[in-house]
């Protein structure tokens, strides 16, 4: 089934058959990368839980009363 592409293949200078041909071969991979502000979320997220444990540890008391 030609896509929209296909159809207007017409404003290509490339022939039909030569592009269909192409397409057949081609090697379509789906790639899934984080976002960069999801990477950066992340690192906010680890270092305010890094944060937080120390402020646990340092809240522990020395000695049991």
């Amino acid at each position: 089934m030609p896509s929209n592409r296909m159809r207007e293949q017409k404003n290509i200078s490339a022939p039909h058959k030569q592009l269909q041909k192409f397409f057949d071969a081609a090697l379509i991979v789906p790639v899934l990368t984080a976002h960069p502000t999801e990477v950066s979320r992340k690192s906010i997220l680890d270092a305010q839980h890094d944060i937080a444990r120390l402020l646990a540890e340092r809240d522990q008391e020395l000695t049991p009363r």
